[in-house]
């Protein structure tokens, strides 16, 4: 059976040869941390904190998927922990959520690996077995080439597997040959993973490969830097580039925070091979 990521990538480059979504202007949505699982709820047996601790996830993430697909997206994009717990059930059953024709359907959906995705906490022990079976790959590059109007690249990263909260220098390299393909657009280049690096406001993000990241960054290929883990919306830069952090997609919030997804639009400029990129926040749910 293929992945999502293999379905989603069909989908993205169908979409993509047959212009199915206007490329002057479009639309990509981001959202993370939803923790979904079957059964989630008030009503869960005594094995809850183990399973889920969540009461929320799965009704915030479908809320969140039937607003994502009212800006008719050519992709969502997700930060990680989509589920609690990387057991093959959990991420079996957000994968088949997600292909629902009622939630994303035939719209591609992109993961970016967390901790939670990775870790079968009924089990005790990290894994990314699982996720590579039915997700799919720990990293990977998504384009449509510098040939087509859309000019988006999209570059996962793990830094959450096997060393949590480390961006190996694999991962860095993967990034540079990536950035460095003739065949990859940097118009409209975002890079995701779940951690975010640790700065004056986000102290409990990563620094093992933070400097090598912020090194290719600061070389003016990539737009933004997409991250989660923190269960909230919030900003933050660094080497000259804009970080946006969605992590607000179901998990327990951080007081003072509102489940939401970041919505962004891309114009592309034809004539000036140019773009504009703008996002905004859209609430999906209550406040914590």
């Amino acid at each position: 059976m293929s992945t999502l990521l293999e379905d989603s990538t069909a989908r993205f480059l169908d979409i993509v040869k047959h212009r199915k979504i206007p490329a002057d202007e479009y639309n990509v949505v981001f959202m993370g941390d939803s923790w979904v699982s079957k059964g989630v709820g008030a009503d869960q047996n005594e094995q809850r904190e183990l399973t889920n601790p969540s009461t929320t996830g799965s009704a915030i993430f479908l809320a969140a998927m039937e607003e994502a697909k009212k800006y008719n997206p050519l992709c969502i994009i997700h930060g990680g922990d989509a589920v609690f717990n990387g057991s093959k059930a959990q991420l079996t059953f957000f994968r088949s959520t997600v292909q629902n024709p009622a939630y994303a359907g035939d719209i591609p959906i992109f993961i970016t690996i967390g901790n939670h995705d990775v870790y079968d906490n009924q089990q005790g022990n990290f894994s990314p077995d699982n996720y590579r079976k039915i997700i799919g790959d720990l990293h990977y590059s998504i384009s449509d080439s510098c040939s087509d109007p859309y000019h988006f690249t999209f570059i996962s990263l793990n830094n959450v597997s096997p060393d949590y909260k480390t961006l190996p220098s694999s991962e860095i390299d993967f990034l540079v040959n990536t950035l460095n393909d003739p065949a990859i657009t940097h118009r409209n280049c975002f890079v995701g993973m779940h951690v975010p690096p640790m700065t004056d406001k986000w102290t409990d993000g990563f620094v093992v490969g933070r400097d090598e990241l912020y090194a290719v960054l600061s070389q003016g290929k990539v737009r933004n830097l997409l991250v989660s883990h923190r269960h909230e919306i919030s900003t933050d830069e660094g080497a000259g580039v804009e970080f946006i952090l969605s992590g607000a997609g179901g998990a327990p919030l951080f007081v003072g925070q509102t489940f939401a997804i970041i919505v962004f639009t891309i114009k592309n400029i034809m004539d000036k091979a140019s773009s504009i990129i703008s996002y905004k926040i859209v609430p999906i749910g209550w406040s914590a």
